[in-house]
């Protein structure tokens, strides 16, 4: 993306409804561009929006069975566009055995797999019905505000050009499980929130355009994101509003003001923790440690760590390695792999911040 690009798409000042008509045509656009069989709808402003620009795409949404929020809005969000969706529910047992394909797949035990094993079992499903094209929300987070992290130094305070230049650098970047997975079942992934286009409007975007105070009876989605207990100023801040804006005319109310919601909770597969942590013993997860192996330790979480411990045990038995750290790497302090620069989470591990002690 040039910095030439970027000048002449600087919208920080343009009336909002203009901005949001704008973004709304590039996204049009990206879907028009790259058809795709199957959207994964998790019923999330991001994968919402997609399905109401493009209502052509089999619907999927995976969740354990009897478990997950996902389905509601899903269903919801298919069944006031028609469009045709098919939700696939997974036994507890059925996800459990998927977890060391994931972390093949994937070459990762990363804690945040539990994430993965939705789109994992979606892309089979797709798969196994002959798609071979999946549409994702994707980078909608990442690009419109959808992280705290990303507004300002201190993560709570609005800072445009903070934003601009934090994007910047992690939009060349920006790296999916979802890629992954494609790749490995050879299955084509059409992410439009990447989209050239759409990205640099995003980039070049104001941040007011993407976290505003609604005044509305539930809490905002980045209440409990800044750790809030109590009544205070942020109590009604959301984020992706732009992308919200633009929903309200394809979309119920509930829908999109949804608050933003990880998969592994809206698809209930958090719930494998418990289980995955009972495969290992206390003694083992010392021997990891003894070993040299950093792992997630949480006083109020205990099954954390012992659920990365589980899975780094499945991932030494598939004979995998740690990656090598490449010229445009940095060393994770983790688990010694190569973390891309600009980023602080590694894909191997999941140590965050991977680049510092």
């Amino acid at each position: 993306m040039s910095e030439q690009s970027n000048q002449k798409t600087h919208i920080s000042e343009i009336d909002q409804e203009e901005v949001e008509a704008k973004l709304e045509f590039a996204l049009i656009d990206a879907v028009k561009k790259k058809p795709a069989d199957i959207l994964l709808l998790s019923g999330g402003i991001d994968s919402s929006l997609l399905a109401a620009l493009d209502r052509k795409p089999l619907a999927l949404t995976v969740t354990l069975e009897g478990k997950g929020r996902d389905v509601r809005y899903a269903q919801e969000v298919a069944e006031s566009l028609s469009m045709k969706w098919h939700h696939i529910e997974l036994s507890e047992d059925e996800a459990l055995r998927m977890v060391s394909e994931v972390v093949f797949h994937l070459h990762s035990y990363d804690p945040g797999i539990l994430n993965d094993i939705p789109l994992y079992a979606a892309m089979k499903y797709a798969l196994s019905l002959g798609y071979k094209t999946v549409r994702t929300g994707d980078g909608g987070d990442d690009l419109f505000g959808g992280y705290s992290f990303s507004w300002s130094k201190d993560g709570r305070s609005l800072d445009s050009d903070y934003h601009r230049k934090f994007l910047k650098e992690l939009y060349p970047h920006l790296r999916f499980s979802s890629n992954v997975m494609a790749k490995s079942f050879g299955v084509g992934l059409h992410h439009p929130y990447l989209d050239p286009r759409v990205a640099e409007l995003a980039i070049s975007m104001d941040l007011k355009y993407k976290v505003q105070r609604v005044p509305k009876d539930q809490v905002g989605d980045i209440y409990y994101q800044l750790g809030e207990t109590n009544d205070s100023e942020n109590r009604n801040v959301w984020s992706k509003i732009i992308l919200r804006r633009i929903a309200r005319k394809y979309l119920p109310s509930s829908v999109v003001y949804r608050s933003r919601t990880d998969l592994e909770y809206g698809s209930g597969s958090y719930l494998l923790e418990d289980r995955l942590a009972s495969q290992i013993s206390d003694k083992q997860v010392r021997e990891l440690e003894e070993s040299g192996v950093k792992l997630w330790n949480e006083s109020n979480r205990p099954s954390l760590k012992k659920m990365h411990a589980y899975l780094r045990l499945i991932f030494d038995s598939q004979n995998l390695h740690v990656p090598p750290v490449e010229s445009d790497e940095y060393p994770c302090n983790w688990c010694g792999g190569g973390v891309v620069k600009g980023r602080s989470h590694c894909f191997t591990c999941g140590g965050w911040p991977a680049n510092k002690e």
